[in-house]
This record gives C-alpha cells, structure tokens and sequence, in this order.
C-alpha cells in the first residue's frame, strides 16, 4: 500500500539526515511504504534521492520562527500542555470546557483544561517567580503581576480575564488578563505516554510546538495525530520544522541523565545550598528560560546551562555518534567565558574555549562502544555571563 504525502517547495527545505550531510531541496515528499514513512528529496541540481524518514534529523522550510515577534498584548497566552508540548495564541470568548485560541496556525483551537499544566502571559513573564513549580499539587495556581500567589478552582480563562473560585475568600474572583503573569492547573487526566514508534516534533512559525504522527503532507497542509490523539492541521506557510524522533536520532533534551553536578555561580556562605543555584540546566531552552539561541542561530532542541554544570547520559554502547552545536549562549550578551569539555567515559575527547562575541563550534565525535557521556561547561573567566548551550545535541544509532 502506497500513501503518498507530498510537498512541492515554494521555498527551498533544508534536510538535514543522520549521515551528517545537509541538503537544500527544491522538493520534498513523505509518502508511506508498506507502514513505513520515506522522503524522497530531490536538490537544487535536479538529483533525487529516497531515505527513510527514520534516517532524518530535521526539515528546515522557509518559516522561520527566529524572527522577531510582535510585541504581546494582554490577551496572548503560551499554553504548556501535559505532554510538555506548547501551543500559543491570543485568548478567546469564554469556555466551559477549555481554553478557546484564536490562532489561525492551528485553526482557533480549543485546549482542554484536562490537557494543560500551565499557562503563561508573554506580557507579564517577568513577574512571574523565578521558582516555579513543575505542576499544581494541591490547587490550581494564579501569578499576578502584582506578585501576588492566588489558589483556587479555576472556572475560565479568556479575553474576559481569569475567572476562579478563591480558596482564601470563597468566591469567585476575575482577574484580568493584563494583570495575570500566569496560570498553573491540577492535572485531572493523566498525561498520554509517548509511543516508541516513529513521531515528528511539529515546529510552527508562531513557536508553538506539537508532537505526532504525521498522517499527510500534501496541497499546503501539514495533518498529523498528536499525542492525545486529536488530529492536527498546519499550513505549509506556517511551517518552521519538522524533527524526527525515535528513529536513528535520539536528542539528549529527551532523555534523562543519569548524573547531574552543578554549582552555583556565587557563594552565599560557608555551605553551598540547593537554593543558591539559579540557573539549572534547562531542556530545549536556555538556562535564563529563552531560545538556545548560538552566533544568531536557533536551535528548537538542545541544552541551556550555566557553569559550573556536568551532564552525564548513559549510551551502554547503543551509539555510534554524538552531534552538537556549542558556545556561549545569546543571553551571555557578548560577556562571560567557559571552558567545554566532552568526556567519552574517561577519555576528554574534545575542549573548547569561548569568550564574548566567539563563534559557535561544531562537535562530532565517534562514541561507538561508549558507555557514558559526560558533558562539561566551567568557568573561563568571571562567572557573570557564563551561559552555554549544546545546540541539536544528539545521539546517532
């Protein structure tokens, strides 16, 4: 049985595969063979070439979500749902089932309270507590850009602000969404787990991020099944990337590792304390909370931290390369200087230096038989600006 999912570029696709070769594609076709998934990339010059979806890292298309956005307003909202993926969108009429977006991305979609953890307002961020809590445990959450912390039952969330019964005053209580910096939810519905089957990690222009099975890619429009198993639709204009997933890539953002050692870029006294450490490493983003963004480049996967940090992933041999983009973050704002180590076991296999406005550097080491990396950013310098990134870091089968 042949499914033919086609994408005809306006603008050139940049394919990146697993081989580590780059290629820039006039067109691009996904089509299913016998269940599994095959693109077919024909370059600049005309020659066609057929690789198995699995063998894919990313597909850049010419949205690029790296632009400048708009200045927020009141009502725009960045939705963290429970599988960790985002959605983003300016607040809509009142629902009693959800929140309504309107979003011409994703068609004004409705999100399910059951599907949310979190909600935060663009606008207000920077009132939000640098301390956040991965979830709601005992009562839904309100953060006020007064920075006050509210808790209750939450009974809406639109353009008509924040509507939620008050565990202090027992009654319903609206606060405005200009006034709101965020919204975290008790969890009622247990988070779908993510299938070992092939997914795509639908990246849009607008920064929201869905992952799925892709179902087609034809006539403009990206369809697909997320992970709640809602189907999806993007357009081709709106499109910023497309990243496989369990294939023969594997992103270190997605897996856990097994040892974490950081410190503290100060000391607060004699004992160094859990508190004192500000900036943990972060998955997907910065360790300050923004894109990994290196030498004007964004990379929608990678690690953000902040010296001293030593990540170590467990390989048990199942590798055979390890991938990444690395150097001083964009937050470091052209100060700061780290040192970068990769250990392969107990072998340094690669040391690197970055200070102020340095470029960015390439790592692609042979880790065949590993059975441990280690990851090393410490201080060069001062440690005020001292932010690093592994951008795309990532393991080949």
């Amino acid at each position: 049985m042949l499914i033919a999912l086609a994408l005809l570029c306006c603008d050139d696709a940049q394919v990146v595969t697993a081989s580590g070769a780059t290629v820039v594609a006039r067109e691009f076709t996904l089509s299913r063979e016998g269940g599994e998934l095959v693109a077919v990339i024909v370059d600049a010059s005309g020659e066609k070439q057929t690789l198995k979806a699995a063998d894919l890292v990313e597909v850049s298309f010419g949205a690029k979500s790296g632009l400048p956005a708009p200045r927020p307003v009141a009502e725009d909202v960045e939705i963290r749902l429970t599988t960790g993926d985002v959605v983003r969108g300016r607040l809509g009429a009142k629902h009693e089932e959800g929140v309504a977006l309107l979003n011409p991305v994703w068609g004004d979609p409705l999100v399910k309270f059951g599907q949310i953890r979190s909600i935060v307002f663009p606008l207000n961020r920077a009132y939000l507590p640098r301390r956040l809590p991965d979830k709601a445990e005992d009562a839904d959450l309100i953060f006020t850009k007064a920075g006050d912390r509210a808790a209750g039952t939450i009974l809406s969330v639109s353009n008509a602000g924040v509507a939620y019964k008050s565990n202090a005053l027992n009654r319903e209580v609206v606060q405005p969404a200009a006034d709101t910096a965020g919204v975290w939810l008790i969890e009622t519905e247990a988070a779908p787990a993510e299938p070992s089957t092939l997914l795509a990690s639908v990246l849009a222009s607008d920064g929201s991020s869905l992952r799925g099975d892709v179902q087609s890619l034809k006539d403009g429009i990206l369809a697909f099944k997320d992970l709640y198993g809602q189907e999806r639709k993007v357009g081709r204009a709106s499109l910023a990337s497309l990243h496989f997933k369990n294939g023969r890539v594997v992103y270190l953002s997605d897996l856990a590792p097994k040892a974490v050692e950081e410190e503290a870029n100060y000391i607060r006294g004699p004992k160094k304390l859990p508190s004192d450490l500000d900036y943990p490493f972060q998955r997907d983003r910065g360790a300050k909370g923004g894109p990994i963004v290196l030498g004007g480049v964004e990379h929608r996967k990678g690690l953000g931290v902040r010296a001293h940090s030593a990540l170590t992933y467990p390989l048990n041999g199942a590798y055979r390369r390890f991938q990444a983009v690395v150097g001083l973050d964009a937050a470091a704002a052209g100060l700061g200087a780290v040192r970068v180590e990769v250990w392969i076991d107990d072998r340094k296999a690669a040391e690197h230096r970055f200070a102020k406005a340095d470029a960015p550097r390439p790592v692609d080491l042979d880790v065949a038989g590993a059975k441990d990396l280690r990851l090393v950013v410490t201080w060069a310098g001062h440690g005020m600006s001292d932010f690093a990134d592994w951008g795309s870091a990532r393991l080949i089968r």
